[in-house]
């Protein structure tokens, strides 16, 4: 009864996101307000921030604690979360209006990190939701796993910082994102809903880690996302609300 009341409790939350969401998309002045500085470079450093600082933590916190056990899926998300936060940073210092990250900033190289950060957040939900945390037959001494993704994250710094050209454009000024940015943040919408249904059928039971809140997590990102498929300008209202969302996923 306790598990379903906190259950209960998590989706009436989402349902209010939800409809905060469905509001703004259609409020009348949405379009005024995409064009107006809501999203401003303090407020964009403080909620990036403050991800960053939490997925530094995830990684601090499980790595530290963690015993080669056989149960891999904690450390997979830990890693992953360290890959996140330094790619989050990368995102945040080449926003426009930051001094140069080696190169200097645009809204394509800004979003090219923040893709890649998602991406990576999603398939790290997805491989938390599909292997159930329990002992395997197999696994990878932690400092494999960070030595993959620390990996990664170099070779996704080394391409956004000197190779940018070899990504798709994302965002034209004066006509806001391309095609293929919004597809991209539809194809993450697209992973996300299996661990989001995933969780919600473990939400049910008793499991031995947060499930519940993982559940909450993975369904606001969704929604997150979604206001990252809508805006035409980086300051305007919808940016701001993905990345409140983000924070309160966080």
């Amino acid at each position: 009864i306790k598990t379903d009341n906190s259950l209960y409790r998590i989706n009436a939350t989402l349902l209010l996101l939800t409809a905060i969401f469905l509001v703004a998309w259609k409020l009348p002045l949405s379009d005024y307000l995409q064009n107006i500085v809501l999203m401003s470079l303090p407020t964009h450093m403080f909620t990036e921030t403050f991800s960053i600082v939490i997925s530094i933590l995830i990684f601090a916190l499980i790595f530290s604690t963690h015993k080669e056990d056989y149960r891999w899926n904690p450390i997979v998300l830990a890693c992953s979360f360290l890959s996140i936060g330094l790619l989050d940073f990368a995102h945040t210092i080449s926003y426009g209006g930051m001094p140069d990250f080696v190169t200097p900033g645009s809204p394509d190289k800004s979003i090219y990190f923040w893709l890649i950060a998602r991406y990576i957040a999603a398939l790290a939900l997805l491989v938390t939701a599909v292997q159930i945390w329990k002992k395997s037959t197999w696994a990878i001494n932690r400092y494999w796993w960070l030595f993959i993704s620390l990996s990664v994250t170099a070779v996704a710094y080394w391409i956004g910082l000197y190779h940018l050209e070899l990504f798709p454009r994302t965002f034209i000024e004066g006509k806001g994102l391309t095609d293929f940015k919004v597809a991209a943040e539809y194809g993450l919408i697209a992973i996300l809903l299996v661990p989001a249904y995933l969780f919600y059928k473990q939400a049910k039971s008793t499991p031995s880690f947060d499930v519940q809140g993982l559940y909450a997590a993975t369904v606001i990102t969704i929604l997150s996302e979604l206001c990252f498929t809508l805006y035409a300008n980086i300051t305007g209202l919808f940016i701001l609300l993905g990345h409140v969302y983000k924070v309160i996923d966080y």
